[in-house]
């Protein structure tokens, strides 16, 4: 996954034509790369060390990790979405530099947020010992992921029936 990640968001940043979907297509693999170094890097980790290795600390990070990630993909899906109604139904395209502004904001926010909801929620170590996450009841969860998950659903599903909507009129 770190690799084909790596390899996505390197072609991006090296194709010259490259447009604002593409950099919510790059925003959405960086979750993924994070996802895959904190995760991967922490199994690794256990499995030469045979125990979860790091701590509370360690764990408050691989969690924070995983819903700025998780949130970030939320957001740069929906992302992609809006950027194909700007352009087929408002006919306006949005700069590939206001994108990138986006998702370096976006990341920004999500950790920033999740790292203080991380104060209030609580962590577990799950069941395998591999890897850490919010309680399912927390704030970090239900107050910022699921709100995040639903709004980002509202996004994509209004903007595809405008798309929709707006190409079957031309018919």
């Amino acid at each position: 996954g770190a690799l084909l990640c790596s390899l996505l968001i390197w072609s991006v940043y090296k194709n010259p034509k490259t447009k604002a979907s593409d950099v919510f297509v790059a925003g959405l693999a960086s979750g993924c790369l994070t996802q895959s170094i904190t995760c991967g890097g922490q199994c690794f980790i256990n499995l030469v060390a045979g125990r979860f290795h790091g701590g509370v600390v360690a764990c408050q990070i691989e969690a924070i990790a995983h819903i700025s990630s998780i949130l970030t993909e939320f957001v740069c899906v929906a992302a992609i979405s809006a950027c194909a109604y700007l352009k087929y139904v408002i006919n306006f395209d949005l700069s590939t530099f206001t994108a990138v502004v986006i998702v370096i904001t976006v990341w920004f926010t999500c950790i920033i947020i999740t790292g203080l909801a991380s104060l209030i929620s609580d962590i577990y170590l799950m069941s395998a010992g591999s890897y850490c996450f919010f309680e399912f009841r927390s704030f970090a969860i239900s107050g910022l992921l699921l709100p995040g998950l639903v709004i980002s659903l509202i996004v994509m599903i209004y903007c595809h029936c405008k798309i929709f909507r707006h190409f079957t009129s031309l018919i």
